[in-house]
């Protein structure tokens, strides 16, 4: 083989390296799906088999199913609270009430004024999960009878103040209202006071140097700051997002969009066979004298 087609087969070969790294970087890209979102599914299917056990007053069967739940490293605040609670449920029911407290207060733990879903309503539960709070909450006073709602903006814009208007029913108890607040990489929630305006309350969010999205919570208080009732909560927040414009659309970037790749893929196959036919005679072919998508070497 003459020097002149080995450096074409080198350059060729070095051009198909190129083009299956470049083409594969979305494949690698893809296969690095997070750890979180397996994690997510598997805790998720244990406790929604945990909730119909329950439902089927399979008490035995609903605290097996729970405890996989929770076993599960990693799992998130908002469904290891709910696994807790059907969990402290389904001891109590089975009359294990030192594993009952143990769960009840684990839930407690990642949120005291957590409101009961046990969707039976047992006051026996109530009755038994109120006492624990007041051992790790004393200032709560959770009403059922007081709702508390939050409006909200559709988005806000980056540099501007936002205003979330608080609504309460149910009772004249609420004497105050707090907005909790924190962005995407804060780590403690800003307490905003929300002003009495007429029949609501209206909280003003300072302005956001970068877009970000929000989330926050409202909390109701009666004269003797006892909270009474929420509008989301630590573990499941509302959200707004901050836009730099007011309707600035989701940008994907340009190396996620897969006709990138086909054609970074297509412009180097293009610069091979350029690079190929150059190095053959040294000179550029004239337009037509070679078949399309082929190239013959000698």
């Amino acid at each position: 083989m003459s020097c002149a087609a080995r450096a074409r087969l080198r350059i060729v070969a070095a051009s198909c390296a190129l083009i299956v790294v470049v083409c594969a970087s979305p494949t690698v890209h893809a296969q690095r799906q997070p750890r979180a979102r397996v994690v997510a599914e598997e805790a998720s299917d244990q406790l929604r088999e945990g909730r119909r056990r329950y439902g089927d007053l399979d008490f035995a069967g609903a605290v097996e199913a729970l405890r996989r739940a929770l076993a599960v490293p990693g799992t998130s605040e908002a469904l290891r609270l709910e696994a807790y609670e059907y969990l402290g449920a389904s001891y109590l029911v089975l009359e294990q009430r030192s594993d009952a407290r143990a769960a009840f207060l684990e839930m407690l733990a990642i949120d005291p004024y957590h409101a009961l879903r046990e969707p039976t309503g047992s006051p026996k539960i109530a009755t038994f999960v109120a006492r624990l709070r007041a051992e790790v909450a004393p200032d709560a006073a959770l009403d059922p009878d007081v709702r508390i709602a939050c409006e909200l903006p559709r988005a806000g814009r980056v540099g501007s103040a936002l205003r979330v208007s608080v609504r309460t029913a149910g009772g004249g108890a609420v004497a105050s209202v707090r907005v909790r607040v924190r962005g995407q990489t804060d780590e403690t929630w800003e307490s905003i006071e929300a002003e009495p305006v007429g029949a609501r309350f209206v909280a003003t969010i300072p302005a956001r140097a970068t877009s970000d999205l929000l989330e926050l919570y409202a909390e109701a208080r009666d004269e003797r700051g006892r909270l009474l009732a929420r509008a989301g909560a630590p573990s499941a927040p509302l959200s707004i997002e901050i836009r730099a414009t007011a309707s600035a659309p989701h940008v994907t970037a340009i190396y996620e969009r897969w006709w990138f790749w086909t054609a970074v893929g297509v412009v180097v196959v293009g610069a091979s066979v350029g690079i190929g036919v150059a190095a053959t005679s040294g000179e550029r072919a004239p337009p037509g004298t070679l078949a399309p998508g082929r190239v013959e070497l000698p």
